[in-house]
């Protein structure tokens, strides 16, 4: 049985477009790989859920929730109901993040006990 992820990355998403393979590029390219990645697809009519199962086909790390539109909040509480990490973020699906970004976040966290951290662009 392999340990539980530090990191549940929870992302709704509703017709994300082109932007969503630019997205999952960053998520795949994260250094920390402790982590799981939840896609809520909240009712796309654009294809983005074809997409995103087939990044979780590929990916044994990624999993993807299909539901009736229901907005962001209702998508993101699907999303905590099968996260299994310590810690948990909510991306969107037209972000990009640097490699390192969750890795560093993930490591204050755990070096100073905190609760939270966060960052800004």
């Amino acid at each position: 049985m392999s340990a539980l992820p530090l990191l549940s990355i929870i992302t709704p998403m509703y017709n994300a477009g082109s932007m969503f393979d630019e997205f999952m590029q960053s998520l795949l390219a994260q250094t920390l790989t402790s982590l799981e990645i939840i896609i809520v697809d909240d009712g796309s009519t654009d294809g983005s859920g074809e997409r995103a199962d087939y990044y979780a086909q590929h990916h044994s790390y990624v999993r993807v929730i299909h539901q009736g539109n229901g907005g962001v909040s209702r998508a993101r509480n699907a999303g905590l109901t099968v996260a299994q990490g310590k810690y948990v973020t909510f991306p969107d699906a037209d972000d990009t993040m640097q490699p390192e970004m969750y890795q560093t976040l993930v490591t204050l966290a755990e070096q100073d006990d905190l609760d939270a951290t966060q960052c800004n662009a």
